[in-house]
């Protein structure tokens, strides 16, 4: 496993780990009427860590892929899929196109290093993964794990 994908995967984990808590009928679960719901969170956690990867791989930025899902169990196997997708993405990464220029100026208003989109995904997944905690416990979630796994 490349440091990249070891990275993403230490936070990713602990997600996969707090999605396997979540009650089944908690998938649609909000913490206020117009906030994403538990299932969209970690479908954009997901999707957009793949569409960061896979951009840094192909020297521009397109557009994220849409997926829904109808079932906590829906939703972890969507989870494991990307999981994997998304690591292999990123393990397959050559120096050139992580120190290369990627084209995201149309997106996020200036044109970076592939490492500086790496590091932006790294930090996204973070970001949402603390949300997360807040979810599950809200969805009734009484033990929570550690909030980075090490032994990947």
């Amino acid at each position: 496993m490349s440091n990249l994908s070891s990275q993403l995967m230490m936070h990713r984990a602990v997600l996969q780990d707090i999605l396997s808590r979540v009650p089944e009928d908690q998938v649609d679960m909000k913490p206020w009427p117009n906030a994403l719901s538990l299932s969209d969170l970690a479908v954009h956690m997901v999707t957009s860590a793949d569409w960061f990867a896979e951009s840094v791989k192909n020297g521009q930025f397109g557009r994220p892929e849409k997926v829904e899902v109808s079932s906590m169990s829906d939703l972890r196997r969507v989870v494991d899929e990307y999981t994997e997708k998304t690591k292999a993405t990123l393990d397959s990464l050559s120096d050139e196109q992580v120190e290369g220029m990627v084209e995201a100026k149309h997106i996020f208003g200036m044109d970076a290093p592939g490492k500086v989109w790496l590091g932006s995904m790294r930090d996204h997944e973070i970001h949402h993964k603390g949300q997360m905690f807040v979810y599950a416990r809200m969805a009734g979630v009484e033990e929570m794990p550690f909030f980075i796994q090490r032994d990947i």
